[in-house]
Formats: C-alpha cells, structure tokens, sequence
C-alpha cells in the first residue's frame, strides 16, 4: 500500500512519520511548511496524481483555540476548504480518505457529558466550527473515512499544551492548571497504531463514516497532569497549583470546558494507564 501523508511536521503527522518509517511502509509527506508548496487545487490534485497513493491520512489542521478566533480566514482554508479539495480531487477514484477531527465539534457546556457519534455538533469557537465544516462535506463523500478525536499527549507534542507544562515539571517550575477544563486524553501513538493495524497492516473495510477513537477515562487538566507528573524523578507537586480556567483570562468566552468522547464503536474505545511511565519528555 501507497500512503500519502499530508501535514508530517505536526504532532500526529510526525507520530505517523516516525511509526511509518519503522514499519517500512511506502509513504510520501507534504506539509504547508515547504516554501516551494501551495494547498492550491491545481497543485494538490498534481501531487495526488503524480504519487498515486491508494490512501490519503490528512493531518493537516490548525488548532489554537486562540489562533483561530483570530485568524478565521486561514482557520477555514487550513481546516475546510484542504480537505474539501482533497474529496473533490479524489472523486471518482479508488483513492481512500481518513481525515481527523476534533472534540472540540461539540459545544462542551454541559458538566460530565461525553458525545458519542449520535451527538449532534454544535460547535461555539471558529476552531470547532472550521473542523465541523469540513467533517459534514466529507462524510458525505465516498472512500472517506472520520476519526474524530480528545485532547492528544505524547513524544512528539513538544510544542503542545501537556509537553509544555510537564517539561516545566521537570525543570521545578511552578505551574498553573485548570480543574474545570474536561477531555478523556489519548496517547498519540495509540491512534497511529490502530490506523496502522486497520487501515495499513490488514486493510480492514470499516463501514462507517465517523469513528471517536478516544480514551476511556473524564479526566480534568489538573488531574491528567498531576498524574503523568509522578513519572518525572524528583518532581514537587506542590508547584502544580489548581485554579480555574477563568484564571487565564484567554478573552474566549464560548470556550468548550466540558469535552470528552465516547464510540458507539466500543472495540475501538481505548483504555490509557496514565500511571505506567510510558509517555516521554
């Protein structure tokens, strides 16, 4: 099989990058870095037909709550209209599709609530919103498959929230987190593991559209990373300081604090031990 790997320099693009060239499966990668490389329909549908891949995993996305609120235009074209393009340029091909999507569809309003894939969206942030656009064109198309999913940690999120406060950890700072901010976490290599296993590995055929691979546990961020902290050596609880979400004054007000998923898919439900030391920084 022939993997085109759009986005590699992100958190889960480089997971799939680094499990990919393990593995030795035959993929080639683009992403928005490459000065000399436009997301233009002319130029994607050049790629897509020059690499002939038998499947298409789109990592592409832009994801700052902030960010995006901001910048709403680039929010849409990263988040929407890439992969709308990809659809249309695939169209009438055997070429399959797996695009990943967020939790943060859902408006997150409701305390201890987790959205299965019967839930209905209903995003309040341009972040959301620009994900969802896309999620209702794609699952209308053929070949296309998806895989919504809760807040990520892992090796290669350096850059991301999680990495950043226990990288603080480690270096005794003092930190703030929020314990009103919900999600049931997921180790990145998980989901490149089971896009593997399905998708690479064995070419199981997956008959529906929408997949929430997710972990198992409602966990909040103060909570998560209390816990993933005992794995550093040395490191004093005590600078882990609780607080609200307010504390950080981020100016969104629409924030969606009370996320998680759940599948009605239950084999593909995840069950993470954030207590066995695996996730490195």
């Amino acid at each position: 099989m022939k993997v085109l790997l759009l986005g590699d320099t992100g958190s889960l693009g480089s997971e799939f990058r680094q499990l990919f060239s393990n593995k030795k499966v035959h993929f080639y990668c683009i992403n928005r870095k490459k000065k000399k490389f436009k997301f233009n329909f002319s130029k994607l549908k050049n790629l897509i037909f020059k690499q002939k891949p038998h499947l298409i995993i789109n990592c592409i996305g832009l994801t700052g709550l902030i960010y995006c609120q901001n910048k709403k235009k680039e929010a849409y074209e990263v988040n929407s209209k890439i992969p709308q393009r990809i659809i249309k340029i695939i169209k009438g091909t055997q070429i399959r599709l797996i695009h990943f999507s967020t939790e943060a569809v859902f408006k997150g309003n409701k305390l201890n609530k987790i959205y299965s894939e019967k839930d209905k969206p209903k995003p309040g942030t341009i972040y959301g919103k620009s994900k969802y656009d896309a999620d209702k064109k794609i699952l209308k198309a053929p070949n296309t498959l998806v895989i919504r999913l809760p807040l990520l940690f892992g090796p290669t999120h350096k850059k991301q929230i999680v990495s950043k406060l226990l990288k603080l950890i480690k270096d005794k700072k003092k930190i703030f987190v929020a314990d009103d901010v919900y999600s049931t976490p997921l180790y990145t290599p998980e989901v490149c593991k089971f896009v593997f296993d399905n998708f690479i590995k064995n070419q199981k055929t997956i008959k529906t559209k929408l997949i929430h691979f997710t972990g198992s546990r409602l966990i909040s961020m103060y909570k998560l990373i209390l816990e993933l902290s005992k794995s550093i050596p040395g490191a004093n609880h005590k600078n882990i300081i609780r607080v609200k979400d307010a504390y950080f004054n981020t100016g969104i007000k629409i924030k969606p604090k009370n996320l998680g998923l759940t599948s009605r898919n239950r084999k593909y439900i995840k069950t993470i031990n954030y207590k066995v030391g695996k996730y490195l920084i």
